[in-house]
């Protein structure tokens, strides 16, 4: 278990035998700081994120899994066109700004199921949901 600078609450566990759980994303400063390179470490090595978990919406909490999420959504959207666009609509596709995250197998929130119903995915959800965005 690792926990990011003092007084803010994010912890993840990346145990060789362990599953990697990302536990509140922290504020914006300390999740780039301290998260996003644990982060970019787990996508270099190929290893996903098992769950990612969102106590509540508390700035402290909330504010590092916000960027991640819609990094993620992104970048599932920008892959997504790469596959499926012609070679002409591929060569003016361009790359997200944000860091392309490790995958994220699954979302808990305290209160998704109240906010967005009973979904199967979640991630993939909200993935689709950026796509549509453009």
């Amino acid at each position: 278990m690792h926990f990011t600078q003092p007084m803010e609450t994010v912890c993840y566990s990346n145990h060789p035998r362990a599953r990697r759980i990302l536990i509140d994303g922290g504020r914006s400063p300390s999740f780039e700081d301290g998260t996003r390179p644990v982060l970019d470490s787990l996508r270099d090595a190929n290893k996903a994120i098992d769950l990612v978990v969102v106590s509540h919406i508390d700035a402290d909490h909330i504010s590092g899994i916000i960027p991640l999420l819609d990094g993620f959504g992104q970048w599932v959207a920008f892959q997504h066109r790469q596959t499926t666009s012609s070679p002409g609509e591929r060569a003016k596709l361009k790359k997200p700004k944000l860091p392309k995250p490790p995958e994220i197998k699954a979302v808990w929130h305290n209160s998704w199921r109240n906010q967005l119903g009973d979904l199967v995915d979640p991630a993939g959800n909200l993935a689709q949901a950026v796509a549509l965005r453009g």
